[in-house]
């Protein structure tokens, strides 16, 4: 029992020592929580109005034949969102699609439905499918400004917590490992779990904290607050991203032998993590062998679960975060197993 106590003593006074050591740091402190909230407001500033190179989404609550096939000459354009009428009008109302097309009941018109900035994208489609023979109206629909822009926010808050992940556990290990500070703490009762589980408890903290500052700024940024279970899912996605990309992290270190390497690696391994997410554009539009990896990985489970956590309406969070326990559990377990507290 004496044991326990004493590990669970440990535990917390490491714990605490990591975040006073980073508290005292001002770069490491501005980095950490000013950074993420500046990439948003640049974000958001530079993608106000929408953007300009992708594919036109369209929402799509029609069970008219001529309508599917009209536009499906259009697919090098145009992709094509089935969902109902009212998702759909929540799709167009977050800038997620640009138009939105009902087929009434009772030989109606066929309507289109659009913010400001589908303009043009409606009357294209207006055209293509008068010519199939399809009679159709459009109504303009009022989209807050700055909706697209929202739409990052997920992606901002994944990328604070998979940066941090990566970052925030291999290479500190490998610090201590160079110092001989591991060394000394091998000829001390604690456990290896236990200084491994301090440090990431520790950075995980300051990570969930991190996205909750992302939340606090995009509140007056984009005149919306969400809700406190909102914020409490975000805070539960991020904690379980953080692990799963510490472990990453971590058990890249227990391959290498010094910090160049490590960053050298964990560079490489960021680049398709962010590529491939899903933050900028959607993992549909990839080639399906390439969607279908993309989705396996780490950093798509947690975009996902973060739109998912400000917008329950979006999608389920069983998935993604069945995804990052997975990543987290193999990938620190690995780690865990190779870890040696003394200097090789």
């Amino acid at each position: 029992m004496s044991g326990a106590r004493t590990q669970w003593s440990a535990f917390w006074v490491l714990v605490r020592a990591r975040i006073a050591e980073t508290a005292r740091e001002r770069a490491a402190v501005a980095f950490l929580f000013g950074f993420p909230a500046i990439l948003l407001v640049s974000l958001a500033l530079v993608f106000a109005e929408g953007h300009p190179y992708e594919r036109r989404a369209i929402a799509l609550d029609c069970a008219n034949g001529a309508v599917a096939t009209a536009l499906s000459r259009e697919s090098h354009a145009i992709t094509l969102y089935p969902m109902s009428a009212r998702d759909g009008l929540r799709a167009l109302s977050d800038a997620r699609a640009e138009l939105l097309i009902c087929c009434p009941t009772g030989g109606a018109s066929v309507e289109i439905s659009h913010g400001p900035r589908g303009v043009l994208t409606a009357e294209a489609v207006q055209r293509r499918l008068d010519r199939a023979g399809v009679r159709t109206t459009t109504r303009l629909v009022a989209i807050p400004r700055g909706a697209y822009a929202r739409g990052l926010l997920p992606g901002a808050i994944a990328f604070g917590a998979l940066f941090a992940g990566l970052y925030g556990l291999g290479l500190p290990m490998l610090r201590l490992r160079r110092r001989r500070v591991l060394a000394r703490f091998s000829l001390t009762p604690l456990r290896p779990v236990t200084l491994v589980l301090s440090q990431l408890s520790a950075r995980a903290a300051l990570t969930v904290g991190q996205s909750l500052v992302i939340l606090a700024v995009s509140a007056p940024l984009f005149r919306w607050v969400p809700s406190g279970f909102a914020a409490l899912a975000v805070a539960g996605v991020v904690l379980l991203g953080v692990l799963a990309f510490a472990g990453i992290g971590f058990l890249l270190a227990t391959i290498v032998s010094n910090e160049e390497t490590h960053g050298d690696l964990l560079a490489a391994s960021a680049t398709p993590l962010v590529l491939l997410s899903g933050a900028f554009f959607p993992v549909q539009e990839m080639p399906r062998w390439l969607g279908a990896a993309a989705r396996g990985l780490p950093s798509t489970a947690l975009v996902d679960g973060c739109r998912a956590a400000l917008d329950p309406t979006l999608a389920s969070l069983a998935g993604p975060l069945g995804i990052l326990i997975l990543w987290a559990v193999a990938t620190i377990g690995l780690a865990l197993r190779r870890f040696e507290m003394h200097s090789p």
